[in-house]
């Protein structure tokens, strides 16, 4: 009776182990959405500045056309992780031993050591069960973090892009020229 009652509680430790892991792997793609989520009004404020400061399309050389096509593949990206880490917070149901009129039908009908062998069973079936499911959603939230860190770092290229935009920028501006013939009248604070 002892080895069918440790292995009972052997099967029951196991099968709430795979239920906490499946809680903290929720948890854990909660903390990467709100991080993508940071990051697309972060992407949406800076993409709207950095487009109002661009010249017009027909304008565009290499320097512009890298910073288009990096802010085009943020946006892809935050798209693709987002995705991917709302797909894995998907909630699934997780299997375990039901406790109905037939459950309490079995206890009345047979002895302790094979109820034991029993529920062992049974919560080994629920245990395999479980962790395909459970190891599904890992995989998801494994991409979901893979795709967290391809968007932090398109984002970081795209605002080293802007800073040699903006450093660009200000070696191509001229400086003013006064016209030949016109006076130059310097401002003096009183």
């Amino acid at each position: 009776m002892d080895k069918y009652e440790e292995l009972y509680n052997l099967s029951k430790y196991l099968l709430s182990h795979e239920i906490d892991r499946q809680k903290r792997l929720d948890e854990k793609a909660s903390k990467y959405l709100a991080v993508i989520t940071i990051l697309v009004g972060g992407y949406g404020s800076f993409a709207n500045h950095l487009l109002n400061e661009m010249p017009p399309l027909r304008q565009w050389v290499f320097l512009e056309w890298a910073l288009g096509i990096a802010i085009v593949s943020v946006l892809a990206a935050l798209v693709i992780t987002w995705v991917i880490i709302f797909k894995s917070l998907k909630t699934i149901e997780l299997h375990q031993i039901p406790m109905n009129d037939e459950m309490i039908t079995f206890f009345d009908t047979h002895r302790p050591v094979d109820i034991l062998y029993a529920l062992s069973k049974g919560n080994k079936k629920a245990l395999l069960e479980n962790r395909k499911k459970v190891n599904q959603k890992a995989q998801q939230v494994s991409a979901g973090y893979k795709w967290t860190a391809i968007t932090v770092a398109v984002f970081l290229l795209l605002v080293i892009l802007f800073g040699w935009y903006k450093l660009d920028k200000c070696n191509r501006t001229p400086p003013l020229k006064v016209p030949d013939g016109a006076v130059a009248v310097e401002m003096i604070e009183l």
